[in-house]
């Protein structure tokens, strides 16, 4: 079992790295077979085809993210806290696994099937969910400002933290350190106005 398991890691890290540097379209199950040194039967084993394997690298980065957001959420820390740890998580899951990083911040440009796109944006909306329990917690507790929009919040959080590493992806620019991940919360709580 943990052969199946360390194999199918081996895949998605290579099929990451392919995905990314040649395109979802150009990238064929052959190569990634031999990128992470399996059989071609082996491959098709794990996977019946690309679109496959390609929803199930989905699947498993969302469901690794949510994990670790659950952990955060069901903590005693504050929602402040809270925040700057998602960030910090964020930030640590970028320098661990660095081709699902890249391979993440470009699907967006790529001709993915609907079908596929969809199941992952339902997935995503787990992890919404917990960062806009944990902005309604925060304004609950007086910690954020009373009046916002939790939801509105959560886009900012989340759409902030995935630009900023999605610039230092493509261009190496910006830190990716803990010190930086609570820069950028602190950025956001406070705001970038004139305090009155």
């Amino acid at each position: 079992m943990e052969k199946k398991v360390n194999n199918k890691k081996i895949i998605f890290r290579e099929a990451a790295r392919l995905f990314s540097e040649k395109g979802y379209e150009r990238t064929s199950m052959r190569a990634i077979a031999e990128a992470a040194g399996v059989s071609k039967p082996a491959i098709y084993y794990y996977f019946p085809n690309k679109d496959a394997l390609f929803e199930d690298m989905l699947n498993a980065a969302v469901e690794q993210v949510q994990e670790v957001l659950e952990k955060i959420q069901d903590s005693t820390m504050t929602p402040i806290e809270k925040l700057i740890e998602i960030a910090v998580s964020r930030f640590t899951m970028y320098l661990e696994y660095p081709e699902l990083s890249k391979f993440l911040t470009d699907i967006a440009v790529w001709n993915i099937k609907k079908k596929i796109m969809l199941n992952f944006i339902k997935k995503h909306q787990g992890i919404d969910a917990i960062v806009n329990d944990i902005v309604a917690e925060g304004i609950a507790t007086g910690q954020f400002r009373s009046g916002i929009d939790p939801t509105l919040a959560t886009t900012m959080f989340l759409g902030g933290l995935n630009m900023y590493m999605m610039t230092h992806i493509k261009t190496g620019e910006g830190e990716i350190t803990s010190a930086k991940a609570r820069e950028f919360v602190t950025t956001i709580i406070d705001g970038i106005g004139l305090s009155q």
